[in-house]
């Protein structure tokens, strides 16, 4: 859960830049969800490897299936396509801690990413210099 907070956190951060700069671009979390095999699994015990993919397998997408979601946002109508949005099983879908939506939540999850983000990943939350 925690990744998914500081991911979706990013996300957001990086459309509150983009719209503090005037870039005509949305920046959104495509969550592919579990895939057994992929390399997120790499460095688990074969015991959760083995849950994942046989006792649990009903829960999990195939390669194909994840990247769906990700394709989705991508191709979806500029329009449509809400910034910082989470889109998980192909289409737009809840947060996935509703209760960090707030501002005052985004602006602790904020804090928390500029502790633990490095420096050159930070900087490409800054809103653009103005120009001369």
């Amino acid at each position: 859960i925690l990744g998914k907070c500081l991911i979706t956190a990013y996300t957001a951060a990086r459309t509150r830049k983009f719209i503090a700069d005037g870039d005509a671009i949305k920046a959104v979390c495509a969550d592919p969800g579990v895939i057994p095999g992929s390399q997120m699994w790499d460095n688990q015990t074969p015991v959760i490897r083995f849950l994942a993919r046989y006792v649990f397998g009903c829960l999990t997408k195939s390669p194909a299936q994840g990247a769906a979601t990700a394709a989705r946002a991508a191709c979806e109508d500029f329009a449509l396509l809400k910034p910082g949005g989470y889109y998980a099983d192909g289409k737009l879908g809840k947060h996935p801690r509703p209760d960090l939506e707030t501002e005052e939540a985004a602006q602790k999850l904020q804090e928390l990413v500029d502790r633990v983000l490095p420096p050159p990943v930070r900087s490409t939350l800054e809103p653009a210099a103005a120009g001369p």
